[in-house]
């Protein structure tokens, strides 16, 4: 049987593995090609395995992109459901939220809970590893008269993590949370936990979520997203729009009630531009591994 577990604690994302494999006599002997302390970087992940080489995304709109972001696991739960005039009330003017469904009165959010994520500013530096959560939503920016992703939240557990992302998504982008995250694989199935929680705002949400290792096989791949995205400024005010290319592997898992719980503090999402009441979960969610993305901002 094999067991292997990762935690990461509060603040500090410390990472610490269990393993325990039975080895016959002959023991794996490791050697290190290039000893000695190293600048943090994400390895490369190819975009397309058909062609000899490493592969950076093709489209024009990603050219001499400015940040290059590397998470090891992520748990995305796709489709929780929120009142649609709660969504409304903390986004900024000129933005409407989309209704999940005609007449549900709902709409929708996308909340990634990522282990272990590097960020590279190009050109600048490397940051993390760290962990956390995203909260993202699609509303309609009516300005441009287009649909755009709109980050919601961006919690880290590293302050030094958090100042990067501000400084290359826009000021008030990502905020100081205190995470914990737990991934665990036995005998075929993994299991994420994490538990998020920024004070400071009341947000307070735990998730867990579990499928079968084999299946993380499917590649996901889009060069370019469809749509732009932008973070808030601490909740209130739209930042610079960017595009990104991503990729990944993931399972996409139907949601029953043994294999995925979601919790919110009082029933709650709590952000930094207000709270949203959780009133229901889509039908599928996401383990991913290895996701990557690219990202330069768009033309002013």
């Amino acid at each position: 049987m094999r067991n292997i577990r990762f935690f990461t604690v509060v603040v500090t994302a410390i990472l610490v593995v269990v393993s325990i494999v039975q080895f016959g006599p002959l023991r794996p002997s490791v050697v290190w090609a290039h000893p000695g302390v190293h600048p943090p970087s994400p390895p490369s992940y190819d975009y397309n395995t058909d062609i000899p080489g490493i592969q950076p995304p093709t489209s024009p709109l990603l050219a001499n992109p400015a940040t290059h972001t590397l998470r090891t696991f992520q748990l995305s739960v796709s489709s929780v459901l929120v009142p649609l005039v709660e969504l409304q009330a903390i986004l900024p003017p000129g933005f409407n939220a989309i209704e999940s469904s005609p007449g549900s009165g709902t709409a929708s959010l996308i909340l990634d809970f990522i282990f272990q994520e590097r960020f590279e500013r190009i050109g600048i530096g490397t940051f993390g590893p760290a962990s956390g959560l995203q909260v993202r939503a699609t509303v309609l920016n009516i300005t441009l008269n287009r649909q755009e992703t709109v980050l919601m939240a961006q919690e880290y557990s590293d302050p030094t993590f958090v100042a990067a992302i501000n400084a290359a998504n826009g000021p008030g982008s990502s905020r100081v949370a205190e995470v914990k995250a737990e991934i665990e694989e036995e005998e075929g199935q993994i299991r994420l936990k994490f538990e998020v929680e920024d004070e400071a705002i009341g947000l307070d949400v735990e998730v867990r979520g579990e499928g079968r290792s084999a299946d993380i096989v499917q590649r996901f791949h889009v060069d370019p997203q469809v749509v732009a995205f932008r973070s808030l400024n601490n909740g209130l005010s739209p930042n610079p729009s960017f595009r990104l290319a991503v990729q990944q592997d993931r399972s996409q898992i139907a949601v029953t009630d043994s294999n995925l719980k979601l919790r919110g503090a009082g029933g709650q999402v709590r952000l930094p531009g207000g709270s949203l009441t959780l009133v229901g979960l889509g039908p599928t969610f996401n383990i991913v591994r290895w996701q990557e993305i690219f990202t330069k901002p768009e033309p002013e």
